[in-house]
């Protein structure tokens, strides 16, 4: 049964859905310090620790690619002592875990991965992905309008998701010059295979 007033983590659709609504839990339960809640959390773990306030805070952070299920059991426990809401919350992060390594039940994502704080150059890239996304371009005979594609090719670990992703959602000093935001979709590549269908959403 879900108790009125906090979210349903049976609604997060990846893992960084699920942190940003650990972190809601967090808050429709009083929103008590991450010092005070460390302490009681090390309470709870099996065998018992002492868990600092860092650990926390890095729990809570987006972009994490994945959490520690017995620390997450043991925070919804002391946030909301309801054995039915904690069991909820544990089957939900064993789900999107799995999800992560699959590419999701379709492979396909609504919401685009967490941008950097700390995203720096590639300014020239960035501002031509983004004047050929966001270029006016005349419909057809049908109606229709062109829809672009772009791709980002270079060696493994140079940053290719991180320009796409800062394109995507860009800085606000960028985002004015864009359209009112659409519908976007994240298909992680890695997790593709040529026998495993993908919906577009």
């Amino acid at each position: 049964m879900q108790v009125s007033g906090i979210p349903d983590p049976d609604g997060a659709a990846d893992l960084a859905e699920f942190v940003r609504m650990l972190e809601q839990l967090r808050l429709s339960m009083g929103a008590p310090p991450l010092r005070d809640l460390a302490h009681r959390v090390g309470a709870l773990l099996r065998p018992p620790r002492q868990v600092s306030k860092s650990t926390l805070a890095d729990m809570f952070q987006p972009g994490r690619r994945r959490l520690n299920q017995d620390l997450v059991v043991a925070v919804v426990r002391a946030l909301c002592p309801d054995e039915d809401v904690v069991r909820r919350w544990s089957a939900a992060c064993v789900r999107v875990h799995a999800e992560a390594k699959t590419g999701g039940p379709a492979g396909v994502f609504s919401q685009l991965p967490a941008d950097l704080a700390t995203f720096t150059g590639r300014q020239e890239e960035l501002a031509r992905l983004i004047t050929a996304a966001t270029s006016r371009r005349d419909a057809d005979s049908t109606g229709a309008k062109t829809v672009v594609v772009s791709a980002i090719e270079g060696m493994a670990g140079v940053g290719k998701t991180r320009l796409a992703v800062r394109a995507g959602a860009p800085a606000p000093d960028l985002r004015s010059a864009r359209p009112p935001p659409r519908p976007r979709r994240h298909r992680r590549l890695r997790a593709a295979s040529p026998t495993r269908a993908t919906s577009t959403g």
